[in-house]
Protein backbone atom coordinates (compact mmCIF):
# COMPACT_ATOMS: atom_id res chain seq x y z
CA UNK A 1 0.00 0.00 0.00
CA UNK A 2 2.70 2.22 -0.86
CA UNK A 3 0.34 4.34 -3.40
CA UNK A 4 -0.77 7.60 -1.90
CA UNK A 5 -4.19 6.51 -2.79
CA UNK A 6 -4.05 3.87 -0.70
CA UNK A 7 -2.87 5.79 2.32
CA UNK A 8 -5.56 5.07 5.13
CA UNK A 9 -7.34 2.51 3.21
CA UNK A 10 -8.33 -0.50 5.31
CA UNK A 11 -9.53 -3.70 4.20
CA UNK A 12 -12.03 -3.69 7.20
CA UNK A 13 -15.10 -1.28 8.17
CA UNK A 14 -14.57 0.40 10.97
CA UNK A 15 -18.30 1.86 11.73
CA UNK A 16 -16.86 5.31 13.25
CA UNK A 17 -15.14 6.09 10.44
CA UNK A 18 -17.65 4.09 7.40
CA UNK A 19 -19.93 6.58 5.69
CA UNK A 20 -23.39 6.89 7.31
CA UNK A 21 -25.33 5.64 3.68
CA UNK A 22 -23.22 2.55 3.86
CA UNK A 23 -23.90 2.08 7.58
CA UNK A 24 -27.57 2.56 6.92
CA UNK A 25 -27.32 -0.01 3.63
CA UNK A 26 -25.81 -2.43 5.65
CA UNK A 27 -28.79 -2.25 8.26
CA UNK A 28 -31.27 -2.72 5.65
CA UNK A 29 -29.48 -5.89 4.55
CA UNK A 30 -29.40 -7.37 8.31
CA UNK A 31 -33.04 -6.38 8.44
CA UNK A 32 -34.02 -7.98 5.46
CA UNK A 33 -32.18 -11.09 6.83
CA UNK A 34 -33.68 -10.86 10.17
CA UNK A 35 -37.57 -11.00 7.84
CA UNK A 36 -36.08 -13.80 6.16
CA UNK A 37 -35.60 -16.01 9.21
CA UNK A 38 -39.02 -14.66 10.13
CA UNK A 39 -41.11 -15.56 7.14
CA UNK A 40 -39.34 -18.78 7.26
CA UNK A 41 -40.44 -19.11 10.84
CA UNK A 42 -44.36 -18.53 9.37
CA UNK A 43 -44.01 -20.68 6.87
CA UNK A 44 -43.37 -23.52 9.23
CA UNK A 45 -46.36 -22.35 11.16
CA UNK A 46 -48.60 -21.80 8.77
CA UNK A 47 -47.50 -25.12 6.62
CA UNK A 48 -50.60 -26.98 7.94
CA UNK A 49 -53.38 -24.50 7.96
CA UNK A 50 -56.09 -24.86 5.58
CA UNK A 51 -54.41 -21.22 4.04
CA UNK A 52 -51.67 -22.84 3.08
CA UNK A 53 -53.48 -25.33 0.50
CA UNK A 54 -52.39 -23.84 -2.32
CA UNK A 55 -48.60 -23.24 -1.70
CA UNK A 56 -48.14 -25.97 0.48
CA UNK A 57 -46.87 -28.50 -1.95
CA UNK A 58 -43.79 -25.91 -3.15
CA UNK A 59 -42.97 -25.24 0.44
CA UNK A 60 -39.40 -26.71 0.42
CA UNK A 61 -38.78 -24.71 -3.00
CA UNK A 62 -40.06 -21.52 -0.85
CA UNK A 63 -38.67 -21.82 2.24
CA UNK A 64 -35.63 -22.55 0.06
CA UNK A 65 -35.51 -19.71 -2.07
CA UNK A 66 -36.67 -16.97 0.78
CA UNK A 67 -33.30 -18.59 2.45
CA UNK A 68 -30.93 -18.19 0.51
CA UNK A 69 -32.05 -14.81 -0.39
CA UNK A 70 -31.71 -14.03 3.82
CA UNK A 71 -28.58 -15.83 3.85
CA UNK A 72 -26.97 -13.89 1.01
CA UNK A 73 -28.13 -10.50 2.73
CA UNK A 74 -26.25 -11.83 5.58
CA UNK A 75 -23.33 -12.88 3.86
CA UNK A 76 -23.34 -9.26 1.97
CA UNK A 77 -23.96 -7.35 5.04
CA UNK A 78 -20.77 -8.87 6.71
CA UNK A 79 -18.79 -7.97 3.91
CA UNK A 80 -20.07 -4.77 2.77
CA UNK A 81 -18.18 -2.39 1.64
CA UNK A 82 -15.12 -4.07 1.59
CA UNK A 83 -13.24 -4.77 -1.76
CA UNK A 84 -14.70 -7.36 -3.66
CA UNK A 85 -13.37 -9.67 -6.28
CA UNK A 86 -16.15 -8.44 -9.16
CA UNK A 87 -15.24 -5.00 -8.48
CA UNK A 88 -18.98 -3.49 -7.63
CA UNK A 89 -19.19 -0.79 -5.56
CA UNK A 90 -21.64 -0.73 -2.00
CA UNK A 91 -24.47 0.79 -3.21
CA UNK A 92 -24.45 -1.29 -6.47
CA UNK A 93 -24.15 -4.45 -4.19
CA UNK A 94 -26.99 -3.61 -2.51
CA UNK A 95 -29.16 -2.40 -5.86
CA UNK A 96 -28.36 -6.21 -6.95
CA UNK A 97 -29.57 -7.41 -3.67
CA UNK A 98 -32.83 -5.23 -3.65
CA UNK A 99 -33.68 -6.30 -7.40
CA UNK A 100 -33.06 -9.88 -5.96
CA UNK A 101 -35.32 -9.33 -2.95
CA UNK A 102 -38.21 -7.56 -5.39
CA UNK A 103 -38.00 -10.43 -7.63
CA UNK A 104 -37.96 -12.83 -4.60
CA UNK A 105 -41.63 -11.19 -3.15
CA UNK A 106 -43.20 -11.24 -7.02
CA UNK A 107 -42.32 -14.66 -6.93
CA UNK A 108 -43.71 -15.28 -3.62
CA UNK A 109 -47.02 -13.26 -4.14
CA UNK A 110 -47.43 -15.38 -7.66
CA UNK A 111 -46.99 -18.93 -5.38
CA UNK A 112 -49.04 -18.13 -2.32
CA UNK A 113 -52.01 -16.50 -4.14
CA UNK A 114 -55.41 -17.85 -2.71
Amino acid sequence: MSDPRCQGAGMQSDDATEPLYLQELRQSLAEWAAISSQMIDLLHETAGSERSRNWRPHFTQIVMAVQTFGDRCRSEAEAFGLWRVDGLEADDVFERIREQGQRLVDWLQRMMAE
